[in-house]
């Protein structure tokens, strides 16, 4: 018997939105890395105009100056379309997981494993009647990719601090 106000979701509605969950968060996880790659390189090609500018007698003052605050806006716009990134990553991981916790076969378990894999706990998978335990190592966990994301975002931005103040 259910509850007064809850509601029972369809086995084949929480699959659809299972899946629809697991594409948006693949999805996500390539669009990150697709503008995390381009602003990289864009912030390369600034580094690089401004390396060669300085080579050059002539150049304007305002161009010197320009480039280190140009770069630091391209920073800030990298840094938080990043950090909305990662942001909707978590929230279509944490939306999967919900689903496969309370909607999916008790036998569905990729993604909760998942996040006691990435803890460092041990999880174990049955592949033809073997079982095989895996954990992620601990060096494997120092450093999380959006944490190193933002680490090279932080570079740059210290770079552009120290041109703009040398």
């Amino acid at each position: 018997m259910t509850e007064p106000g809850a509601s029972t979701v369809n086995p084949t509605d929480a699959q659809v939105g299972y899946q629809a969950a697991v594409s948006l968060w693949a999805s996500e996880g390539n669009m990150v890395w697709a503008k995390f790659n381009a602003l990289l390189v864009a912030n390369s090609i600034v580094l690089a105009i401004y390396g060669l500018a300085l080579g050059s007698a002539k150049v304007s003052r305002a161009f010197i100056i320009g480039l280190p605050i140009a770069g630091i806006v391209l920073c800030m716009v990298w840094w938080t379309q990043t950090k909305r990134g990662f942001d909707y990553f978590a929230y279509w991981i944490s939306s999967a997981r919900e689903l496969e916790e309370s909607c999916l076969s008790s036998r569905v378990k990729t993604i909760t494993r998942g996040g006691s894999f990435a803890e460092g706990r041990p999880v174990s998978v049955t592949v033809n009647g073997r079982s095989r335990e895996f954990r992620m190592s601990r060096s494997s966990r120092l450093l999380k990719a959006n944490l190193g994301a933002y680490a090279v975002i932080g570079v740059f931005a210290a770079l552009y601090v120290v041109m703009l103040f040398n």
